[in-house]
Order: structure tokens, then C-alpha cells, then sequence
């Protein structure tokens, strides 16, 4: 073999053969990934029961945005107050923190980190959250339970 088919038969190998074989070993190793349950999207709470913390279910927004990529949310309260913060999911387990959250005068203060953590349940039609929202640093407030129900995507234009 000449001198310039080695050249060029290295050269094939290290340019083909290398980047095919590390495809083979990521499909081979990505076979055994399985993507997060889909919380994405709009999801209006249900408070099962007022909170000295929470003052009365009208001063609380009861609708969330979830934006999510893989295991990691974000979240945001739609309306007065704004909460926002970020979370995962692992499993059917969801857990979020939204840091600076306001509270009512009632014991709690104000910008007291609120935590959230919900069990999703995705075989219901809609989709629901079942869990509870708890004040950080905060005696006086009982963990407050809630049960979410995920909103319809709107339809596009067709």
C-alpha cells in the first residue's frame, strides 16, 4: 500500500470509524434512559384548607406556569403576588422552592422561602399534583395541602 492510501486510510478511520463508534456506545448506554413525567405547562391549585400563613384562598394566586427541561422546572405564579423559583422532578416525586415568596402579617412576615413538594399523578386525565406547600422558617404555619389540576394546551389554528 502506497504511502498516500495509509494517509488516507488512517485518516477515513479516525474520521468515520471514531465518531460511528461513539454513536454505537450512546444509543447503547441511552437505551436505558427514561425521559421525566411531563409537568409542563399551566396548573391551577386547589387549597384544601385555609392558612393563618396563607390568609384567606383569595389572596393566593391559584394558577402556576411550569416550564421544564428534563428533570428541572421553573415555575411562576400567574397574577398577584408573582412567585417564581425552580424545582425537579424525580419519578412521580416533584420538589420546588420558591425563594421570597410573601406571607401575610399573621405571624409569618413577609419574604419567607416557600417550598412545595407534590406527588404527580400521571395516568388521571387531567393531570393532577397532590402535595403540600410549607413556609420556610416559620413555626406558626402548618404545611398547607393542595391538589393541582393541569390546564388543556390550547389548540393552534389549523
Amino acid at each position: 500500500m502506497s504511502r498516500t492510501g495509509r494517509t488516507f486510510f488512517v485518516a477515513y478511520t479516525l474520521l468515520v470509524g471514531l465518531p460511528l463508534l461513539g454513536l454505537i456506545g450512546v444509543l447503547k448506554i441511552g437505551r436505558s434512559l427514561k425521559a421525566p413525567i411531563s409537568v409542563d405547562g399551566v396548573w391551577t391549585f386547589q387549597i384544601n384548607s385555609a392558612s393563618l400563613c396563607m390568609g384567606s384562598q383569595s389572596e393566593f394566586e391559584p394558577v402556576m406556569l411550569i416550564s421544564q427541561s428534563g428533570p428541572y422546572l421553573q415555575l411562576r405564579s400567574q397574577g398577584a403576588p408573582t412567585l417564581s423559583g425552580s424545582g425537579v422532578i424525580d419519578g412521580k416525586k416533584l420538589r420546588a422552592i420558591l425563594p421570597g415568596s410573601s406571607a401575610d402579617a399573621n405571624g409569618c412576615g413577609t419574604n419567607r422561602g416557600l417550598s412545595l413538594v407534590a406527588n404527580v399523578d400521571p395516568d388521571s386525565q387531567p393531570r393532577q399534583l397532590n402535595g403540600s406547600i410549607q413556609f420556610a422558617d416559620c413555626r406558626a404555619c402548618s404545611p398547607i395541602a393542595f391538589r393541582a389540576l393541569k390546564q388543556p394546551t390550547p389548540a393552534g389554528p389549523h
